[in-house]
This record gives C-alpha cells, sequence and structure tokens, in this order.
C-alpha cells in the first residue's frame, strides 16, 4: 500500500472513531483534530487552524492537558478538565494526553478525550428535580436600560402561567433568569427541572417530554418548572407536539402541570425564518418573550456584577479580597466579553484563587488567558498604510511613552509594582518617567 493510500485511510480511522483526537505541535498548534473532537468542543478545524490552543480555550487550571505534556514530556491519563471555548460554552472532557518523539526529540502531542459534558448535564437534570434552587430577582445586578426592561418583563411573567421564551447570547443568564422566574412564581414550592435540549437525541427527548406510560415530565404533577435550554434543538415535530400541548393548556383548568420555560442563544425572529424555530410556536410565544443582552452592550454594569461575583466568592472560597483595582476596571471596559456574564464570573473567580491574601485584585492575578487577550486588544503603535513612516528614533520614544503610561496606569501608579512588572529597578524607572515628561502628562490628564 503507497503512502497516499495509507494517509487516507488514517484519515478514515481518525473521522469515524468515537473519541476526541487532538495533535498539537511544538508550538501548541493543532495539526490534527478529528469530528468527534470537534463535536466534543462545538468547534471546527478552521476555528484552531493556525492559532495556539491557548487563543482558543479558557482554562479552569490555567493549563491544558496538552500544553502540560508539551512542558513535562511526560503523558497524563485520565485527566479531568474543565474549560470554556470561544462561544462561551463549557467543555468537561476525560483525557489521556501523550507527548510525541522523533529520533528522541519531542515533536507535538496528542490528546484522546471522552466526552463527560452530557454526562453532567444528565446528572444535573435529575439532581435539580429534587433540590430546590432559589435565586431572587433582587440578585440581578445591572443598571442598563435593556437589562432593567428585561428584569421588568420576567418579573411580571412571575405572577402568569404563560409558558416563556428567553434569548441571548450564551452566558448572559438565561438560566437564571428561569430561576427567578420560578421562584417568583405560585410553582416556587416544586422542583425546577432543567432539560439541555441539546444533550439527547430527539427519541431521547420524546420519551422523556411526552413518556410511554406515565405521560412523561410535562404531566409530571411534582414539578413545578421545566427549563428547555436551548429551544432550536428540538426537532420540528417535536416542537409541533409542544405547540399543541401550550394551546390545549390555554383551555384547560388544570393548574398542577409543570410551568414551561424556553431559551435559545439564537435571535428567535432569525431562527424562525431559517426554519430552525417553528414560526407559529414563536408566534404562541411573542407575546411572552425576554431578551437578555449581551454584556458587551452594557459595559457599564460590569463593575456591578464584579463585586457581586467578588462578595460571593469571598464567602464560597473564604478569601477576603475588598477591593478591584482600577488596572482590572481598565482591562474590563476594554474587553468584549464573547462569553458573557458567565466568562465574568469565572475571571472573577479565578482572580480570588490567584489573589492568596491580597486584599484588593490586581492585574496580575487574572487568568493569564484573559490578560494576553486584552493586552492583544489594546491599542498598538503600528506603522499605517499610506502614511509617511516616522524616524526610527522618534516611533521607538513614542512607543516608550505609550507602554510606560500603559504599565503606570494598570498598576496604578504604583512605582514598585510597575518596575516589578517591567523586570527594572525602581531608579530606572523613575528615571524614564522624568526624562519623558510622564509626570507632567498624569497631571494634565
Amino acid at each position: 500500500m503507497d503512502q497516499k493510500m495509507l494517509l487516507h485511510l488514517y484519515n478514515a480511522v481518525l473521522e469515524n472513531i468515537d473519541a476526541g483526537v487532538h495533535a498539537v505541535d511544538l508550538e501548541g498548534k493543532t495539526i490534527i483534530y478529528n469530528r468527534k473532537m470537534r463535536e466534543i468542543e462545538g468547534m471546527e478545524l478552521e476555528d484552531l487552524l493556525d492559532k495556539n490552543i491557548m487563543d482558543v480555550f479558557q482554562f479552569y487550571d490555567e493549563e491544558s492537558t496538552l500544553l502540560k505534556v508539551l512542558r513535562t514530556k511526560k503523558p497524563e491519563c485520565n485527566r479531568r478538565q474543565k474549560y470554556i471555548n470561544i462561544k462561551g460554552e463549557e467543555i468537561n472532557t476525560i483525557n489521556d494526553s501523550h507527548p510525541v518523539f522523533h529520533n528522541g526529540e519531542i515533536i507535538g502531542a496528542i490528546e484522546i478525550a471522552k466526552d463527560v459534558t452530557r454526562l453532567e448535564q444528565v446528572v444535573q437534570n435529575h439532581l435539580q428535580r429534587d433540590i430546590q434552587i432559589g435565586c431572587a430577582f433582587l440578585d440581578l445586578a445591572g443598571e442598563h436600560p435593556e437589562f432593567v426592561s428585561a428584569v421588568h418583563q420576567a418579573k411580571k411573567m412571575a405572577g402568569t402561567t404563560f409558558p416563556v421564551l428567553i434569548s441571548g447570547e450564551a452566558g448572559t443568564g438565561k438560566e437564571t433568569f428561569a430561576h427567578c422566574i420560578h421562584h417568583d412564581s405560585e410553582v416556587s414550592g416544586k422542583p425546577f427541572y432543567l432539560l439541555s435540549c441539546i444533550s439527547y437525541e430527539n427519541r431521547q427527548l420524546e420519551e422523556m417530554l411526552f413518556g410511554m406510560r406515565d405521560g412523561g415530565i410535562l404531566n409530571d404533577p411534582n414539578i413545578g418548572t421545566i427549563f428547555f435550554d436551548e429551544l432550536t434543538a428540538l426537532s420540528i415535530p417535536l416542537q409541533q407536539r409542544l405547540l399543541h400541548i401550550i394551546r390545549d393548556r390555554k383551555q384547560s383548568s388544570e393548574k398542577a402541570l409543570p410551568r414551561l420555560i424556553f431559551a435559545t442563544c439564537l435571535d428567535p425572529i432569525d431562527a424562525a425564518a431559517d426554519g430552525k424555530l417553528m414560526k407559529n410556536l414563536y408566534y404562541e410565544l411573542a407575546g411572552a418573550a425576554i431578551f437578555i443582552p449581551a454584556l458587551k452592550s452594557r459595559l457599564e454594569d460590569v463593575p456591578l456584577l464584579a463585586h457581586q461575583f467578588l462578595n460571593e466568592y469571598n464567602e464560597l472560597l473564604g478569601a477576603s479580597v475588598q477591593s478591584i483595582s482600577n488596572g482590572v476596571f481598565e482591562l474590563f471596559s476594554q474587553y468584549e466579553w464573547p462569553g458573557n456574564v458567565r466568562e465574568l464570573k469565572y475571571v472573577i473567580e479565578s482572580a480570588i484563587k490567584n489573589a492568596d491574601d491580597a486584599k484588593q485584585l490586581a492585574v496580575s492575578h487574572l487568568p493569564s488567558l484573559f490578560r494576553k487577550k486584552t493586552f492583544e486588544k489594546a491599542d498598538a503603535l503600528l506603522v499605517q498604510r499610506g502614511k509617511d513612516i516616522k524616524p526610527f528614533d522618534e516611533y521607538m520614544t513614542e512607543a516608550e511613552v505609550y507602554y510606560l503610561q500603559k504599565a503606570l496606569k494598570l498598576h496604578d501608579h504604583n512605582i514598585t509594582k510597575t518596575a516589578e512588572s517591567l523586570k527594572m529597578s525602581r531608579q530606572n524607572l523613575q528615571y524614564r518617567i522624568r526624562k519623558l515628561g510622564l509626570l507632567d502628562k498624569k497631571k494634565k490628564s
């Protein structure tokens, strides 16, 4: 068998095995990423091509098992890993990761992953049938008009029995809103049931919803609220059956049936136009629709949320961080928050864990990937096409002024901390500040 046929055979094996396979080179860039791994992580090869995996994923433990294997040159087997993809979705895997050697030299690493995300969601679903999860509207922090409007609409819906449709990007807090509606409704004494529609095949969903003998969870009087996470993952026939049930309940006086709350990450109007959401079902739910804005469109709410999470994790982790530095908030204001509120919560949690005994969260406490991304987003001094190139000395002086100003601001103009971060002496930094007139610039600003 020639090499071309052999390579084709290898590719066929990789694409068809029921395990995720991800291989990287010495720089941590993806070279193999099979079909199952794309399914597990909800990504495409184009999302990772020519990128270091730390540019694409956020890891709770700060280091991916693949990169650890590259660094240590030792295998990591049966390792649990939890991380977030660029869409803000959480992924849980169990990995076997191995270094790859050629002629005694390491050339990369390969990881074989098992998806446990769905398993955890199934366990969570059934746990939430028995555990009352409380959440009050008072816990929803935000002053942006669109967010305030969403909270107001949710409060109105809590006082009714209407089915509700909540839309918003991943991580904006759709499940939290659903919990609040449940908590303030007349069924608050019964369990809240989370049904992740994307975690099951439609055949399984049909059996769970409508049942074979007992009528399924839709007719279970012991459930208070059923929260359908990602409605558009349901097939159109299942959506049709739900529509019939919703319409039938309008005519019924039965109050013991579970309340229905639906959520989607898609714009419901676009989803209906694209055939992912049945139009008649959307029209039925549109009167009780709630839209939660993305965090990037309400950046003024970030400090409120950050302080809320600070207090929450201080209590959970037994920490005593009292404040958040201006430098941290400056980075927060420059970031677009693709993972929304969930990502902000993760960043604060990680920062508190990194803060040790510090009383204030500083930029150095933030997760390394977050710092990398925000610094890359910062304004850069680049040569622009169509403009004259400045003399080298002038350009370097401007670059030095810009960089020192940025570093000083991130450390609240603390000379010692700024000098340490720049790996220079206090005296050298003070000399450069005087030479470049940065003290005068600070007074003017």
